[in-house]
């Protein structure tokens, strides 16, 4: 089972607080390790990532923009 898979099938049942604190505390704990042992879920969570906050790259032209637009008022 592939990474997109098994997420797929977490996402059958929401979870509950609990579970939820239960999962963060074990995700805190034990991800350094897996990104150290796990390529595939290292492009897992960059992926995950990237949805979220635009790459390096990406905010740095954000930013370059913010500063032109200043530049230019």
């Amino acid at each position: 089972m592939t990474m997109v898979e098994t997420t797929e099938s977490m996402n059958a049942q929401p979870l509950t607080t609990e579970q939820l604190e239960q999962a963060k505390r074990y995700i805190l704990n034990s991800l350094p390790q897996i990104l150290e042992q796990s390529p595939e879920f290292v492009v897992f969570v960059e992926g995950v990532v990237a949805k979220k906050f635009p790459r390096r790259d990406e905010f740095a032209r954000l930013l370059a923009q913010v500063e032109v637009s200043r530049q230019e008022t």
